[in-house]
């Protein structure tokens, strides 16, 4: 006499285990989150001169506002010149991107 979905709570079982990893994955995560944020500082927004903007802005739009392989010493060149990081450059890139196409149009 098997039937579908009754015998043994089997079902109910897995359930609840999965709902007990997902509580737990959320409890680490908060956990984690919220260690990251008491042991260190604040990052303040960077603040760039207009020299910066400009020259970046330069890069980006030779580039294409893209930053590939065969591209990668003239951002360097660009990173030492104007003293950022890359990362720092990608990232300003990627949120002036659409913004600067919209004001081409």
């Amino acid at each position: 006499m098997a039937f579908g979905g009754v015998g043994g709570g089997g079902g109910g079982a897995d359930e609840s285990s999965s709902e007990d990893l997902n509580m737990n994955n959320l409890f680490r995560a908060t956990y984690a989150a919220g260690q990251q944020a008491a042991g260190s500082k604040k990052r303040f927004r960077t603040k760039f001169s207009q020299e910066q903007k400009e020259k970046m802005m330069e890069v980006a739009e030779k580039l294409g506002w893209k930053i590939q392989r065969h591209d990668e010493q003239e951002v360097q060149k660009l990173c030492s010149e104007v003293g950022i990081k890359r990362q720092v450059f990608k990232v300003w890139m990627h949120n002036n991107k659409q913004a600067m196409k919209k004001k081409q149009m």
